[in-house]
């Protein structure tokens, strides 16, 4: 398998799934040794990194006036409320019925939270679209009554989901979110296997 077919391999993997234990340590050794031999190095090593984190997209945020480009199929985004005025329901409600992005919401979970630091109110809410939505003002596009999220693109649905239910105070949108880990995880365990195998055979 030459460098950029495992580089795509890698990415279209990582995007299901974090890839964990035996299977991480394969995939960063191959990768080593190609990066040893062929170009394209910081390529690789930025694989690597975002490997290592369990996330092969960028984290952005809200902070300060900085805006940046939302071009993905899913996002975490968070909701930080000092005056505690936005419900789940409430950001629920916006992104499903928006007249830009609501009829390509596929499936949504949002949830409650108080950060047990501050005191301060957090809306989460995971969102999967049917097609990749793209808007270069992010931040702006995504502000809900005056509160600008902090948004996690792309990542891992099954931590995601996993995070919004963990306080059992959610509310859900086309999904059950028992049904989705349970896939995810056949799924995972499944692409592991193959991905082992296919490892022993290079």
């Amino acid at each position: 398998m030459d460098q950029i077919n495992l580089l795509t391999f890698i990415a279209i993997m990582a995007e299901f799934v974090p890839i964990l234990g035996i299977t991480l340590t394969l995939l960063i050794e191959r990768v080593k040794h190609l990066a040893e031999h062929h170009h394209h190095i910081d390529d690789v090593k930025i694989i690597i990194d975002q490997l290592k984190d369990g996330n092969t997209s960028s984290a952005a945020t809200s902070q300060g006036d900085k805006e940046f480009r939302f071009q993905n199929t899913k996002g975490l985004f968070t909701y930080i409320c000092k005056d505690f005025h936005l419900t789940k329901e409430q950001v629920m409600e916006w992104f499903t019925k928006h007249e830009r992005i609501g009829y390509r919401i596929k499936k949504a979970i949002a949830c409650d939270e108080i950060a047990p630091e501050t005191g301060e109110k957090h809306v989460h809410i995971w969102i999967q679209i049917d097609e990749r939505f793209d808007t270069k003002t992010a931040c702006k596009f995504f502000t809900i009554d005056g509160v600008t999220p902090n948004i996690k693109l792309g990542g891992n649905p099954q931590k995601a989901i996993s995070y919004c239910m963990k306080g059992m105070d959610y509310v859900c949108y086309n999904m059950d979110p028992n049904y989705e880990i349970k896939t995810r995880k056949m799924h995972q365990q499944l692409l592991e296997y193959q991905l082992i195998t296919k490892q022993l055979n290079m």
